[in-house]
């Protein structure tokens, strides 16, 4: 099975159109404007209590999972665990825009493209699945 992880970059809503149907993971809320995940991964403790629809179900991260510093990392790796086939990475745009979901500047800025790129090669490594497929943007350029 395909799975399409979705992060809420500018680039989601035209990564969208370009993946074949899949298991869709959200990454925190922002992919449920557009689309209904089959599944939701926060890390985030403000999402404790996100409200979705009973057909969607949510999974947050425990001590259980290797720790990755953002919620986008650990569904990345955690999509791993659920197949060997392709894994699609759409809408992460690693912070270099704002969300597509609003005009707000982003105000979390994170550390360096180094340490970001850093930071998805150990997603990378950690993983059994070696079939990512970076849709667009950054990611492209790692993978």
């Amino acid at each position: 099975m395909n799975i399409a992880v979705l992060g809420g970059g500018q680039s989601l809503p035209e990564d969208l159109k370009k993946i074949p149907k899949c298991f869709l993971i959200g990454v925190n809320q922002h992919a449920s404007e557009l689309v209904r995940p089959d599944l939701i991964i926060f890390t985030d403790d403000k999402y404790h209590n996100f409200k979705t629809d009973t057909k969607t179900k949510t999974l947050q991260w425990s001590s259980k999972f290797p720790e990755f510093p953002t919620s986008g990392h650990f569904a990345a790796w955690y999509a791993g665990t659920l197949t060997k086939d392709k894994i699609y990475l759409c809408g992460f745009d690693m912070y270099e825009s704002n969300y597509f979901h609003t005009n707000h500047e982003m105000t979390w800025g994170g550390p360096s493209n180094e340490i970001k790129t850093e930071q998805w090669e150990r997603v990378f490594e950690l993983s059994d699945n070696k079939n990512y497929v970076a849709v667009s943007g950054p990611l492209t350029f790692i993978l």
